[in-house]
């Protein structure tokens, strides 16, 4: 009896070692393989992509039929309901990216994109 609690001591003591190895090279591969600044850059492209089509549905509800341009006026008085400030054109999201909103076209811009 002796020996088999020896040996599930030692197996255990292995046992431990060989995840503090593992945890060790996760640890190095997560800070060198740069793993958190990807996924901070991935949640802020998101975040942006999640704004620009937000601010997207309220460009085209501000489309003029008659005139074919984006009316500024009307985007502007809508631009409050999805939390967005800005006027003309210039506008920004409650997590700070500032967009601009081509009358003509209809394209909008990120400044992020330039």
């Amino acid at each position: 009896m002796k020996n088999q609690k020896g040996i599930t001591l030692v197996a255990l003591i292995f046992t431990i070692i060989v995840m503090l190895i593992l945890v060790g090279a996760s640890i190095m591969f997560a800070t060198e393989g740069r793993l958190f600044e990807r996924a901070q850059e991935a949640a802020e492209k998101t975040q942006l992509e999640v704004d620009r089509e937000t601010l997207l549905s309220e460009v085209v509800g501000a489309y003029n039929e008659i005139t074919g341009y984006i009316n500024y006026d009307k985007l502007d008085e809508n631009i409050s309901e999805i939390e967005f400030t800005g006027e003309n054109g210039t506008y920004t999201s409650k997590s700070g990216n500032v967009f601009y909103v081509n009358q003509i076209t209809g394209t909008i811009t990120a400044e992020a994109d330039e």
